[in-house]
């Protein structure tokens, strides 16, 4: 049986301070984030020269995590120092994540030693990542029982990620203002050193943030006394809430993390010499993320979730009919800076909601990091999976894959969004509180 005492909540809502002290909390998890998806994938293509090794090591990276994840959760449930745990993990992934990057003297360029040597490092800012990430949303509810500040919270949660992910371009923009390229490709060998150099300086930017939210947030945590994990999982078990919740996460985690990793690759065959779009295309979208997420955070409330997601899902499918009907290879951008915008109008607004779906799931009872685990495994395994199946399925003659990466962004990016506006269509007019007999209504 579990006994739980805690602490007398204060009636004061919570404070402009805290609101951006808890947005810089996931900061260097978004920049490392940002880069894992946005360049990862192609720097290991150029280092491996082997697409499908490449497709391995992005899986492994994203499996770990997700494993990872109900672990993190399962630890933070049963301490009472969540920032602890938030604090080891931006230590470990400030450590690891610049070394996924750098050179490998001793690999002689074998595509099998530079997998391994790289594997390492992606294991272990995999493993700090899911406790920085799962320690921050558990901090979450412990901050405030308020539905709507939850929802702002959200709201500034994912404003912060988008700043870091514009921030992340810029640094991008400055390494590569002024490169072209004389190859059939925007990428070249010579840009190896460029990654390294931008994966230093998000790390730094990175390690300040986190050292402000620690000065900036306090909490006060329940003391725990004993556990029933039998009845935990009788409860996840019994409320199928929290999965239809879990799958409207993934789906809207998916489709924001293809749109990143192929936006690279498919400016890669569609754009024919003009490097600076690997960051002003990324970057437009996420200037748009960041001030859609401002702009609705009060519109975003308890009883208008499911029309925003709605209205998210139009502009998400609007950005891949714009992608689908751009042809050929050009310099030509302007329709891709229309898709990017419309992408990220779409993919602030459903990730908005479904993150908002799960903390008013979860409850301040001892099981926000099981809740929060549960909800965000899926999208973790599943886009290692897809980015595997994706870099599989890819033939070896550029000729005769030469759209392959547009028809990845239209027909699978679309079908993911879809799945996701499905299940929230299912959502019911009130939501049963994890562990909790209280019901919120959404």
């Amino acid at each position: 049986m579990m006994k739980e005492t805690f602490p007398l909540l204060t009636p004061k809502p919570v404070t402009l301070v805290q609101k951006i002290g808890y947005g810089l909390g996931h900061i260097q998890n978004d920049l490392s984030a940002s880069m894992w998806f946005s360049y990862t994938l192609g720097f290991l293509k150029l280092v491996t020269s082997n697409n499908v090794l490449s497709g391995i090591l992005i899986m492994t990276g994203q499996l770990l995590d997700a494993v990872a994840t109900p672990i993190a959760g399962y630890i933070l449930d049963r301490t009472n120092n969540k920032k602890k745990w938030h604090f080891f993990g931006s230590i470990a992934s400030c450590g690891s994540f610049p070394l996924i990057y750098t050179v490998c003297t001793l690999c002689n360029q074998d595509s099998t030693w530079e997998g391994l040597f790289r594997g390492v490092f992606i294991a272990v800012f995999q493993i700090s990542w899911a406790f920085v990430q799962i320690s921050h949303l558990s901090i979450l509810p412990l901050l405030t029982k308020n539905i709507n500040e939850k929802s702002e919270l959200t709201a500034y949660r994912y404003a912060a990620s988008m700043i870091a992910n514009i921030i992340l371009y810029l640094i991008t923009l400055y390494c590569f203002y002024g490169t072209t390229t004389g190859e059939t490709t925007l990428f070249s060998a010579s840009d190896n050193q460029r990654f390294f150099e931008i994966a230093v300086s998000i790390t730094a930017i990175g390690l300040l943030t986190s050292t402000a939210f620690h000065l900036i947030i306090k909490t006060k945590e329940p003391t725990i006394e004993g556990t029933n994990t039998r009845k935990v999982v009788s409860c996840l078990a019994t409320n199928g809430d929290i999965f239809k919740v879990a799958a409207i996460y993934t789906s809207s985690r998916l489709y924001i993390n293809a749109t990143i990793e192929y936006m690279v690759l498919y400016l890669n065959e569609t754009v024919l010499s003009n490097k600076e779009t690997i960051a002003t295309i990324p970057l437009t979208m996420f200037a748009l993320s960041a001030l859609t997420s401002l702009f609705f955070k009060h519109v975003i409330r308890v009883n208008n979730q499911k029309i925003t997601f709605v209205i998210g899902w139009i502009f998400c499918i609007a950005g891949c009919l714009t992608i689908f009907m751009r042809n050929g290879r050009s310099d030509d951008v302007m329709d891709l800076f229309i898709a990017s915008a419309l992408f990220g109008t779409g993919s602030a607004l459903t990730l908005v909601v479904s993150l908002s779906f799960a903390a008013n799931m979860a409850t301040t009872e001892g099981k926000e990091g099981f809740v929060f685990s549960t909800v965000t495994f899926a999208d973790k395994a599943m886009n290692g999976i897809a980015v595997l199946s994706i870099e599989y399925l890819k033939c070896e003659d550029p000729i005769l894959c030469e759209s392959y990466y547009k028809n990845v962004m239209v027909f699978f990016n679309g079908c993911v969004i879809t799945v996701g506006l499905i299940f929230v269509c299912f959502m019911p007019l009130r939501i049963t509180e994890f562990n909790s007999t209280r019901q919120i209504q959404i």
